[in-house]
């Protein structure tokens, strides 16, 4: 589960990135109380950050705050990836224009 974990060249702080569904930037405000919600409810101690490219949030790169928290690793990452995939699906549902753009 190691490989999950990355070790930062500058601080030496161990995090992970996670891949999460793409959503508008203009959304964070919704997002980031939900996220940190789920952070807590799931006694997660380590910090969090959202990776925004071009207006987009395609990302979340956690920073594990403790030893313990490195050896569940896999287990972190599967309720951070499951649990924000809800949370943007149901902030996309609300308050999203969704449109469809035919390409064939």
């Amino acid at each position: 589960m190691k490989q999950l974990v990355q070790k930062c060249e500058c601080c030496e702080d161990s995090f992970s990135q996670i891949g999460i569904d793409a959503i508008n930037a203009k959304h964070i405000k919704k997002l980031v109380p939900k996220l940190v919600n789920m952070l807590k409810k799931h006694q997660l101690a380590g910090t969090a950050s959202l990776v925004v490219v071009d207006d987009v949030i395609i990302g979340l790169d956690y920073i594990y705050a403790n030893a313990d928290e490195i050896e569940y690793a896999e287990s972190i990452l599967g309720i951070i990836s499951q649990k924000s995939s809800a949370i943007i699906d149901k902030i996309l549902l609300k308050h999203a224009d969704i449109e469809m753009y035919p390409i064939n």
